[in-house]
Parts: C-alpha cells; sequence; structure tokens
C-alpha cells in the first residue's frame, strides 16, 4: 500500500469538505432565475449559496494537494476542486456551470471510492485482476467489477499496465467515467441491450488481444470491395478493430470526412448509405476535415453544414479557436439563438462597436447598434422591471439582434472595424454599395 493510515485519514477530512461543497453546488443547480432581474438576481442567490462553503472548498484543495501530486487517482478530485473553488469566486455564477461542477464532484467522490478499492493491489494483482474483468465480460460484471475496473484505470494514467485497453470510443464518455457510472448507478443495469457502451469497450479489448499484423490485414479485407456488401456482423468486427489501434487509418473514402470507428458503427447500425450521409459533427471529422473548418471559419463567406455545426455547438475550442480569436470568428458567422449565448455575444458586438471609426452613411448605424443592444441586454438580464410583461421575458428581440449583425457585418465590410490579426479580412465594398447597406439598414 503506497499510503499510510495517516495520509488516508487526510484524504477522508478531505472527503468531509468536498461533500459539503457538493451540497452547496447542487442547491445552487436547483436555483432558477426569477422572472424580474432574471439571471443577474439568481447569479446573486447562486454566489451567495456557493460562498457559503468556500471555506469547505479552500480546506478540501490544502489537504489534497500535497497528497494529489503522487496519486495519480486523486488528481481528478484535486482539480475538480480547483473548479468549484474559481467559480466561487464569480460574481455571478451561472446555473448550468454550477451543474456541471457539481456533477464533477459527484464523480470524483465515486472515483475517489474506486482508487481506495483498488489501493491494496500490487501491479501483477490489477493485471490478474483485469485479465478476469476482461474474460467475464461487460454482461456478467458485478457493480464491484466495475468499481475495480474504474479504479485501475484512474489510478494508470499513463496506461503502464492497462495498454490495449480503449480509454475512449467513438462519442461515449471514457472508460475510467463509464465504470463509475456502471458501478455506482442503475443507468446501465441493462446490459443486454446492443446498444450498451460496455459491449464496445470490451468488443476492442477483445480485439487488442490480436497480433497488430493480424488486426491490419483484416481491416484491409472488411475495407475492400463493395461496402454495401458488409454485413452488421462485419462493421461489428471493423469497429472494434479500428478502436483496438495499431493501424494508421484516419480515413477512407468509404466515409468522406469522417471518423472511421464512429462511421463504422453507425453503419453497423443503420446501414452504410445512412452513415455515409450522416449530418456532420466536428466528433466525425479527420484532421484534415478539422483544419478545412478552422480555416473556413476564420475567412468571410458562407459556412458549409460542419463549420455550423461547430459554431451552433460552441465547440470552437476544439480548433484552436479561443478568447478574441473565438469572439472574432462568433461576430462575423453567429447569431446567437437563445439567452444563454446571446449576452456574451452582444458585449463582443459592443466592444467591437467602440473600436470602429465609421464615416459618412455608416456613421449613425454604429449608434442604431447601440441603442439595439442596450435595449437587449437589459432583456437578457431581466433589468426591465418598468416594462415586465412585454413577452420577452429573458429572451432578446432576435430580429434585432439581426439588424446589430448586419450592421456589424457592413462595417467590417467597408473596413470600419479592425479585423482580428488571425482572420481574413472581407472584401472591400464599393462606396455606392456601402451607402445603400446603410441607407437600407437605417430604414
Amino acid at each position: 500500500m503506497r499510503l499510510g493510515d495517516a495520509q488516508l485519514q487526510v484524504v477522508d477530512e478531505a472527503l468531509r469538505h468536498v461533500r459539503t461543497t457538493h451540497r452547496a453546488f447542487g442547491n445552487a443547480a436547483e436555483m432558477s432565475d426569477p422572472f424580474l432581474f432574471g439571471a443577474t438576481r439568481g447569479g446573486f442567490s447562486r454566489a451567495r449559496e456557493l460562498a457559503a462553503a468556500t471555506g469547505a472548498a479552500a480546506e478540501a484543495e490544502r489537504l489534497l494537494a500535497p497528497i494529489a501530486g503522487d496519486e495519480p487517482g486523486l488528481a481528478p478530485l484535486l482539480d475538480a476542486v480547483r473548479g468549484a473553488r474559481a467559480m466561487q469566486e464569480m460574481r455571478l455564477p451561472e446555473r448550468e456551470a454550477a451543474f456541471w461542477v457539481y456533477a464533477a464532484l459527484d464523480r470524483e467522490q465515486w472515483a475517489v471510492k474506486a482508487w481506495k478499492h483498488v489501493l491494496p493491489l500490487d501491479q501483477d494483482a490489477r493485471v490478474a485482476e483485469l485479465a478476469r474483468i476482461r474474460t467475464t465480460g461487460s454482461v456478467n460484471l458485478t457493480k464491484d467489477d466495475w468499481r475495480t475496473l474504474a479504479g485501475i484505470v484512474g489510478d494508470d494514467p499513463d496506461a503502464t499496465i492497462t495498454a490495449g485497453l480503449p480509454r475512449s470510443i467513438g462519442d461515449a464518455m471514457s472508460l475510467r467515467n463509464f465504470s463509475l457510472r456502471a458501478a455506482e448507478t442503475s443507468m446501465y443495469d441493462n446490459r443486454t441491450s446492443g446498444y450498451f457502451v460496455g459491449h464496445q469497450y470490451f468488443d476492442a479489448w477483445q480485439a487488442a488481444q490480436l497480433p497488430v499484423d493480424v488486426r491490419r490485414a483484416r481491416i484491409d479485407e472488411l475495407f475492400s470491395g463493395d461496402p454495401a456488401a458488409r454485413t452488421k456482423e462485419e462493421w461489428h468486427e471493423l469497429t472494434s478493430l479500428l478502436r483496438a489501434g495499431g493501424h494508421d487509418l484516419v480515413e477512407h473514402p468509404w466515409f468522406p470526412g469522417q471518423q472511421l470507428d464512429d462511421a463504422t458503427r453507425s453503419a453497423q447500425v443503420v446501414g452504410y448509405e445512412r452513415a455515409r450521409d450522416a449530418a456532420p459533427i466536428l466528433e466525425r471529422a479527420n484532421a484534415a476535415e478539422q483544419a478545412r473548418v478552422r480555416d473556413q471559419l476564420l475567412r468571410p463567406g458562407d459556412l458549409d453544414p460542419l463549420a455550423q455545426s461547430v459554431l451552433r455547438r460552441g465547440q470552437l475550442h476544439r480548433l484552436d479557436i479561443t478568447g478574441s480569436e473565438a469572439s472574432a470568428v462568433r461576430l462575423r458567422h453567429m447569431l446567437p439563438t437563445d439567452p444563454s449565448n446571446a449576452r456574451d455575444w452582444m458585449h463582443d458586438v459592443r466592444a467591437a462597436l467602440e473600436t470602429a471609426t465609421p464615416t459618412g452613411p455608416v456613421t449613425q448605424l454604429r449608434e442604431t447598434a447601440y441603442q439595439l443592444l442596450d435595449r437587449n441586454l437589459a432583456r437578457v438580464d431581466g433589468e426591465r422591471w418598468w416594462r415586465p410583461y412585454d413577452g420577452y421575458a429573458n429572451h432578446p428581440d432576435y430580429a434585432e439582434l439581426g439588424r446589430v449583425r448586419s450592421i456589424y457585418q457592413l462595417l467590417e465590410q467597408v473596413g470600419a472595424i479592425p479585423v482580428h490579426p488571425s482572420m481574413q479580412p472581407a472584401p472591400p465594398a464599393p462606396v455606392a454599395a456601402a451607402a445603400a447597406g446603410a441607407e437600407q439598414l437605417s430604414w
């Protein structure tokens, strides 16, 4: 055992403070924003609730920090506690963010339970447990077996003894988090379903037992001939072989622009033609496709369906588009569709307009945009107590935001707004066209 009794007692004491913090975030996540003053008033209420547990979170961090550095199984709990502390420092914490911290603290308490469950096992014992669990199969594992698997995987981040065991598959959660849920909840009690994620992990794990050259030869064989002639069983086998690794395939003509293992899994479930023509999402895109989408987002012009999906789902960071660069992309391409992203978008637009140097017929447009932004920020923030029943609740007027977006695009097009260094400038508009556009927007 790597830790002595005294250190384990420190961990238990830290967990007591984590539970206090966890309850506070649970309470904050249940708070709904009131009709009057909306997210502003709700944010103040959440801030007060979270502040009550500030001392508990700080104490948990103090106790865990000296131990977690040498214990990989505890490091995620320390990260979750630090995430909680960061949110406790926010003036107006959001409800959704409180929920995600609450869920992370929930999961990491389960993870510590799994870590303690396998702590007495040395490396040889863990290898033996992994072999037993693999041969038992995902259908027959007990909750203790899932806990053992989660503990071993979580305590082995460098895959020293878990090489060949897939850490993630397709769009599913990581094997560690999946095993924790299987051990601590009833979410995955029905294991006879063909959609049970555990089967997919274990199929890939079994395939990884084959020699690499055998796997590669079989992949080549299954990727030959007529794709429409492949059976469900063959798609299943191909998916398992791809997820087992040991190959260098990242794309294939059968599934243009898609992540291969995810595409073959879809072909097993819905058939080849539907999988081939599936709606594009970033998780299915290969590296070349992601690079193309990133370049498209940084240029003026229309977005293809994949780029639209990335923007709509808030995945710019996954293409290394962050900070002011992400703001510039949102300003150029996005029209917010709900209050959750409207506030940030409007603040971004206002900051950009303040850097503008409009002249001629477009000068008045900036003042119009300011008026529309101020009015809609008040709606989103609930600061409309003089007109609380005008039908907007906490939603902006999306037609007015459309006008703001058009004004911004026109100012960018005539060169009145500095373009972010990473963004390709829009083609300059002729003076006559700019004047006509300004007149139309003013009307």
